[in-house]
């Protein structure tokens, strides 16, 4: 009989962690939202958007398009890579010729509810003209 009760905690032990090892964790949110002139509210086509290019969450620069809106794609990985998120970016830059640059910092923009990977939306960004 000890040995059944014995087998059974060792199969049940085993499912657990083979369960918890091809659990996914959020490394970052997707993103998006429009850009838009702040002198006419116009949306502001082919804006360039990107993360500094040594982040372990460096994506290929994207650009708006010609509503101004951009989506950038979020991440998940399994627990053996979260060493990853150490080396984040929370800085996102936007720019377009003729207009000042923008730093959107979106560390703590929105909690992560139960792991969950979900979008954060930055509503509209308002980029001044350079003079």
């Amino acid at each position: 009989m000890r040995s059944i009760y014995s087998r059974l905690i060792f199969i049940i032990t085993c499912a657990f962690l083979l369960n918890c090892s091809n659990k996914n964790y959020v490394i970052y949110n997707s993103i998006k939202g429009t850009v838009v002139s702040s002198l006419d509210n116009k949306p502001i086509k082919y804006a360039r958007i990107y993360v500094n290019k040594y982040s372990s969450n460096n994506f290929d620069t994207i650009t708006t398009n010609i509503e101004g809106h951009f989506f950038i794609d979020g991440l998940e990985l399994a627990r053996k890579y979260l060493h990853y998120q150490s080396n984040l970016s929370y800085d996102y830059f936007i720019e377009k010729q003729g207009y000042k640059k923008k730093k959107i910092i979106i560390k703590n923009l929105k909690e992560t509810v139960n792991n969950k990977l979900d979008t954060i939306n930055l509503g509209e960004i308002y980029l001044e003209p350079d003079k």
